[in-house]
């Protein structure tokens, strides 16, 4: 992942061949840390900074896609998404 770039940031994600998606989900061990770092690349924050709780990031994968949705441990989805096989 060394050359970046931003395709979207809307769902739905398409990935195509040769192009990769990468998750950041941090939320489910010790310690909520402040949001350090931003850029565009970041589709969703949660941290902190923006008053985070412990959560977990579930996934329902089927043949031509995967929806996504992360949920903190009061039941709040703070973030949903799908991502599309593009080939």
């Amino acid at each position: 992942m060394s050359n970046q770039t931003v395709a979207s940031t809307t769902s739905p994600y398409t990935v195509t061949e040769g192009k990769s998606i990468a998750f950041v989900s941090g939320l489910g061990g010790v310690g909520i840390r402040d949001q350090e770092i931003s850029g565009n690349w970041w589709a969703k924050v949660y941290s902190a900074s923006q008053g985070a709780t412990y959560g977990v990031l579930f996934g329902d994968f089927y043949a031509d896609h995967a929806d996504f949705y992360f949920k903190n441990i009061k039941g709040e989805v703070i973030d949903q998404f799908t991502v599309k096989k593009g080939y």
